[in-house]
């Protein structure tokens, strides 16, 4: 009995002291992102493949704003109207869209929102982002002063394209021409001539038939530690059509000095990483061959009094805005037919003109300096990559502007909406469209 006693008192005594350290355990402090996981809970529907950014942009949603991820394949049974936000390829998205578009979701229970989805590209939307379309949409708005001089050429085809036209603007003008495929990417099947026949003879023994821009190859550019670079800013189009851009570029250099006459060497004159990783010296002057907007005003200072944010950015946000009012007549947002059948035919026509499917776009713009610092786009690119250091800050910020835009329909439970045309941390409101 004393034994049963001692070990009753001993287990008293062990809850009295566990109850105590509760009690005094401090409560931790709730997160900012807290009152997000407040609503329902989300859906992002991310297709592998899309890119850093949208990847990013999905792991940042489900860490701060208490969304769901799930994993969507070409021949899986997720769809579009099973998640409230997909991002991937452009060719998966809309083949999705249209499948989707007068089917009732799969999954037994939908998430909250599901016939208000979301879309990480506008259709339309290659009218800019194809070299080609890209050159015919300036032209039609009178902005192809913006680029160089470029054509258009068609594998042995002497009515589709602007050969014909190429011989005789530039026959006998000493110019260099760079080659392009309308469709390319990573500076893939880039290729730089010194005359006009050399250029139609290289595209004319492609195989296909897929175009082609013969672009003025800028042979005097501006030149960072007397080794060639191009820009990437970074271009987020709202659901609202506002244009946004993000206040720091990054400048990608080449790992070996420019020269103007050896046009064999890509290494001198393709700045693109995925060309440049292949270089010798890659990472040896600047870490990932990247200088960032500081470091460049640093070296121009050298030169005079020329400034980065007062000079040359407002010349490429000048660009980008005529670049985007030339996409807007292509832009036709897409509609989703409900499986509620309308009780009137008014409230049917209302449905099927209501854009319920909302999108928003990530561009990225590409510029050259010549010798005059003056910029030139090259291009424009869906899909974008962008610096490693510059990534987390941006896919942080995208995040939070896709939501106070309201480009995420609904906003998340608790989040302000941002008044329209305000500057948003590092994103400025650059117009509307």
């Amino acid at each position: 009995w004393i034994l049963f006693e001692s070990l009753s008192c001993l287990v008293l005594a062990v809850m009295a002291l566990c109850t105590l350290r509760r009690k005094s355990k401090p409560k931790s402090l709730p997160c900012k992102e807290d009152k997000y996981k407040e609503g329902p809970q989300l859906v992002v529907g991310v297709v592998p493949g899309c890119g850093q950014v949208y990847t990013g942009l999905a792991d940042v949603l489900c860490q701060n704003y208490n969304w769901k991820s799930v994993t969507m394949k070409a021949t899986g049974r997720t769809g579009v109207k099973d998640c409230n936000l997909i991002l991937g390829l452009k060719p998966f998205i809309w083949r999705q869209v249209e499948i989707w578009k007068f089917r009732k979701p799969r999954t037994a229970t939908p998430p909250p929102f599901a016939h208000q989805s979301c879309v990480n590209y506008f259709p339309g939307s290659d009218e800019i982002s194809l070299k080609g379309r890209c050159l015919k949409a300036l032209r039609a708005c009178g902005s192809e002063h913006i680029m160089p001089q470029t054509y258009i050429l068609v594998p042995n085809s002497k009515q589709k394209d602007e050969r014909a036209l190429f011989r005789k603007a530039e026959t006998g003008k000493n110019k260099v021409w760079i080659l392009k495929r309308s469709d390319g990417c990573k500076g893939r099947d880039l290729r730089i001539c010194t005359d006009v026949e050399d250029a139609i003879k290289q595209v004319d023994a492609v195989a296909d038939k897929s175009r082609w821009c013969a672009q003025e190859y800028i042979t005097h550019p501006f030149t960072y530690y007397q080794r060639k670079f191009d820009l990437r800013m970074m271009v987020v189009l709202t659901s609202s059509l506002d244009i946004y851009v993000y206040k720091e570029g990054v400048l990608r250099t080449s790992s070996v000095p420019y020269s103007p006459t050896d046009w064999d060497d890509t290494m001198t004159h393709i700045t693109n990483h995925a060309i440049q990783m292949g270089a010798v010296d890659y990472g040896k002057f600047e870490e990932g061959n990247e200088v960032f907007y500081d470091a460049f005003q640093n070296y121009l200072n050298k030169f005079g009094r020329f400034s980065v944010k007062d000079e040359l950015l407002p010349q490429m946000y000048a660009m980008v805005v005529d670049t985007l009012k030339a996409l807007k007549p292509h832009i036709k947002l897409p509609t989703q037919t409900t499986a509620v059948k309308p009780a009137s035919s008014a409230m049917k026509r209302m449905m099927d003109k209501e854009p319920t499917l909302q999108c928003f776009e990530v561009f990225g713009f590409d510029f050259l300096l010549d010798q005059e610092l003056k910029p030139w786009l090259l291009e424009v690119n869906c899909s974008p990559g962008f610096a490693q250091k510059l990534l987390p800050g941006f896919v942080q910020g995208l995040a939070t502007l896709l939501v106070r835009s309201g480009s995420l329909s609904p906003a998340p439970l608790g989040a302000q909406i941002l008044p329209h045309g305000s500057d948003l941390g590092a994103f400025q409101f650059l117009h509307s469209l």
